[in-house]
């Protein structure tokens, strides 16, 4: 539950960054975030 939470957030925060740029002006801050990767464990991919 906690994984699927610290995923959720994480894209809740690209879409925050893509939200803020709105104003035709990149933030390169904003963009340091949007590039961070995000990492899924192995153990835990296909428990589907």
């Amino acid at each position: 539950m906690v994984e699927l939470s610290n995923k959720l957030q994480s894209l809740n925060e690209i879409l925050y960054c893509l939200k803020a740029k709105s104003d035709n002006f990149i933030n390169p801050w904003n963009l340091m975030r949007m590039n961070q990767p995000i990492m899924v464990s192995a153990e835990n991919m296909f428990q589907y």
